[in-house]
């Protein structure tokens, strides 16, 4: 038992005495501990300098949002209210035109014929109206207005002059003529009474001679010295002349009567007459009237057979090609974009974002996506504008907020020199809201999921 216990005891210092290894061990053990040792020195002054610059250095934060140029006051869009046939084209794609100047010439034939029925039937309300005053005022001639008189070169004007001056001589003559056979009728009734008035005359004196030769031979036939037929007969004689007389007496009444008659037709036959023109002036006006309302819509119809530019600027999305193209009313025909008027950058921000944008934030970098990104860098501006609620495209794209961001001109000058913007550039905004650190943008996400995640359904 004793040997035994005592191998293990002994077995060591047999390894230790003849182990070639052992010492070579003992030797190299502080170099590997040293390697270790600034491993995990540069590890840990790694990483701890990595967290720290995550957990305090400061990374701007900004939304993005994409959009593109355009002027202030929005492209000129160019319609026609009716519409027609294109008679003439005048302007061309990306072409530059001025205020005023005519793109576009509808077909006049349609709006022209308007035109000059509505001329012709107003002309020829004046000169009836003409005409009805002169016999209102019973002038001899008519006084056309001189808008009527200078139109007289036209045939058609001409002839209906002509035609009012042929009326107011038919019923001039119809009139007078009318006044006339009164008149020679009042005249004959007098004639009438002339010549009764000196029947009565010759009667009377008649009258005053049997009277004489009755009381003469009254007083005979009362002496006897006359015969009583005699002295019957002369009192017949003076009965016949007083019944001649007073019948005399009423013809002459008649006839005074229809001298009254006949003045009164005239008199009533002139305010038939001037009752009419009234009334007949009355209609006029309002037929002036209702064309006068009418003449500027006209006018104006014709006028805008010339389609001219809005504003100075450039013709783009032109949609008039060929001569004869019929448009429609209110089609849009092309646009304009202004020129002299300062571009603004209209982009469109999520609605997941707009509570970044709803805390005074105005600092905003804009990258114009048509230029080269390696040499042109974000031109500084400021967020003028937020929509009060989310809008969306007819083409049903996803809602969004429409902001308007206007470009620093100090910074827009030094960026971009003197390269020309054009309205229609796409561009992209980064929208600065604020500063966070890097931790929080890595932890963020995480503590948002577990947030989400513990809370109950």
């Amino acid at each position: 038992m004793s040997i035994v216990e005592q191998q293990p005891a002994s077995t060591p210092a047999l390894v230790n005495i003849f182990d070639p290894y052992q010492e070579i061990s003992k030797n190299a053990r502080p170099h590997w501990a040293s390697s270790i040792t600034i491993g995990y020195l540069i590890v840990l002054v790694f990483f701890g300098g990595f967290g720290g610059f995550a957990a305090f250095a400061p990374l701007q934060s900004s939304v993005m949002a994409t959009g593109e140029l355009r002027v202030e006051n929005s492209r000129k869009i160019v319609q026609h209210p009716e519409g027609g046939i294109v008679a003439e084209i005048n302007v061309r794609e990306g072409q530059r035109v001025e205020q005023g100047e005519v793109l576009l010439r509808l077909d006049p034939t349609r709006d022209r014929a308007q035109s000059n029925t509505l001329r012709r039937r107003y002309l020829g309300a004046l000169a009836e109206q003409a005409r009805l005053l002169a016999e209102r005022d019973a002038l001899e001639s008519i006084d056309f207005p001189k808008e009527v008189l200078n139109e007289l070169g036209d045939p058609e004007i001409a002839e209906l002059v002509d035609g009012q001056r042929a009326v107011f001589r038919s019923r001039q003559a119809s009139r007078d003529g009318l006044v006339k056979l009164m008149l020679s009728q009042v005249d004959q009734a007098k004639a009438q009474i002339n010549a009764t008035k000196v029947e009565l005359s010759a009667l009377q004196t008649q009258a005053d001679l049997i009277a004489q030769e009755l009381g003469s031979v009254r007083e005979l036939y009362e002496k006897g010295l006359e015969r009583l037929p005699r002295l019957l007969s002369l009192q017949r004689t003076q009965a016949a002349i007083r019944g001649q007389t007073g019948r005399l007496n009423g013809s002459i009444a008649q006839y005074e009567k229809q001298i009254s008659e006949f003045e009164q037709r005239v008199v009533q036959m002139e305010r038939d007459l001037q009752r009419e023109v009234a009334v007949q002036l009355d209609a006029v006006g309002a037929r002036l009237q209702d064309l006068n309302e009418q003449r500027p819509v006209i006018s104006a119809s014709v006028r805008r057979l010339d389609i001219r530019a809005p504003r100075t600027g450039r013709v783009i999305d032109l949609h008039v090609f060929t001569i004869g193209q019929v448009i429609g009313g209110r089609e849009p025909l092309m646009q304009i974009v202004p020129e002299d008027e300062d571009l603004v950058v209209y982009v469109k921000v999520k609605p997941r974002d707009i509570d970044s944008l709803n805390n005074g934030v105005t600092k905003v970098q804009v990258r114009m996506t048509s230029f080269s990104q390696r040499f042109t860098h974000p031109i500084e501006g400021y967020l003028e504008s937020i929509s009060s609620d989310s809008v969306q495209d007819p083409d049903g794209s996803p809602p969004y907020y429409r902001a308007i961001i206007r470009l620093d001109a100090t910074s827009r000058e030094h960026i971009l020199h003197d390269t020309a913007l054009t309205a229609g550039m796409p561009a992209m905004a980064m929208i600065g809201v604020g500063e966070k650190t890097l931790l929080t943008y890595l932890i963020e996400p995480l503590s948002r999921s577990i947030s989400d995640s513990l809370r109950e359904p």
